[in-house]
């Protein structure tokens, strides 16, 4: 007996992957700037700088597509999270969690290199697209946002906190 066959829902998501990477792919892609004609709905969403891909990230029923992608555009370092992860990963800074060393968000953010830094890769972003796939279920969006980080060749050093 397979294992699999008792975790139908599960099975028929990964069966479905590579078609849900394929319409992301195949999406129109829109900039970032024109963020207002996005949809508000649940969606993986990909970032793309000179056409290739970049980030891969998920919207929520609650906070839906348009909300998200608004949000990356934010000053704010816990809103705009792919620009803070960008500014880590271009200059080398390990993730720390830990106060008092100098590299938790808030301690960066204080530092008004990191600030410099950090703004530049916000105004890398208004020149980025955003391409996304309609994703209403939740298990589906984890999968495919994992599937898609790793078909992309991404970091993945994001998921250590899913």
């Amino acid at each position: 007996m397979n294992p699999l066959d008792s975790r139908p829902h599960f099975t028929a998501t990964v069966e479905r992957l590579p078609r849900l990477l394929k319409q992301l792919v195949a999406c129109e892609p829109i900039s970032v700037i024109d963020r207002a004609s996005l949809p508000n709905t649940p969606a993986i969403y990909a970032f793309f700088e000179n056409g290739q891909p970049v980030y891969v990230g998920r919207s929520g029923k609650k906070n839906g597509l348009k909300k998200r992608i608004g949000n990356h555009t934010q000053k704010n370092h816990h809103q705009a999270s792919f620009v803070y992860k960008l500014t880590c990963l271009e200059l080398g800074l390990p993730r720390i969690y830990k106060a008092g060393s100098g590299g938790t968000r808030a301690e960066r953010m204080s530092d008004p290199n990191f600030q410099n830094e950090f703004a530049l890769r916000r105004q890398r972003l208004f020149n980025m697209q955003v391409r996304y796939v309609e994703v209403h279920d939740d298990i589906d969006q984890y999968l495919l946002e994992l599937y898609a980080s790793i078909e992309f060749g991404l970091d993945l050093s994001g998921f250590s906190t899913h």
